[in-house]
């Protein structure tokens, strides 16, 4: 438990047992906007900007990229993960994409991707960010494609 105190401007007093701060002795700190009292921390975490003052979060994906002749199907994990994206790189007319939770090219269908027959785009970026539980497959049909599909492990 801390218990802190105005030493004087932008002091502050520390009475208690603090584990990173010594007892009775002014430290650097400031008053917000309600009142309370802010300590500065002298050191930055892993990942932070200092510059801009935020922490910063990657996100990190593994891929898959099938460029087969259609039909054709693609295990792209055989375990729990999260599907970010599925990019076509070169959109075929009449393509048909149907990715699954599975670990075969059957059961729950998470997205069926249908081309149409005049192509309004070339590539295209579908987002998903759903979590399948057993395993990820897709499917091809219709017309040879080349797409990646963005994945992450689950923690």
């Amino acid at each position: 438990m801390r218990n802190e105190t105005l030493a004087g401007p932008g002091l502050c007093r520390v009475t208690t047992l603090s584990p990173s701060l010594p007892v009775n002795k002014d430290v650097p700190c400031s008053i917000d906007t309600l009142g309370n009292i802010r300590f500065t921390k002298g050191t930055t975490d892993a990942g932070e900007d200092t510059l801009a003052d935020v922490q910063k979060v990657e996100e990190r994906f593994s891929y898959v990229n099938i460029t087969l002749a259609a039909p054709t199907t693609t295990t792209v994990k055989s375990s729990a993960g999260l599907l970010h994206k599925i990019t076509v790189n070169k959109a075929a007319a009449n393509g048909v994409i149907t990715c699954y939770d599975n670990t075969a090219a059957s059961g729950n269908v998470i997205a069926t991707v249908t081309m149409p027959a005049t192509l309004l785009a070339s590539q295209i970026v579908l987002d998903y960010d759903v979590v399948f539980n057993l395993g990820l497959v897709c499917e091809t049909s219709g017309a040879a494609q080349d797409l990646t599909i963005s994945y992450r492990l689950l923690p």
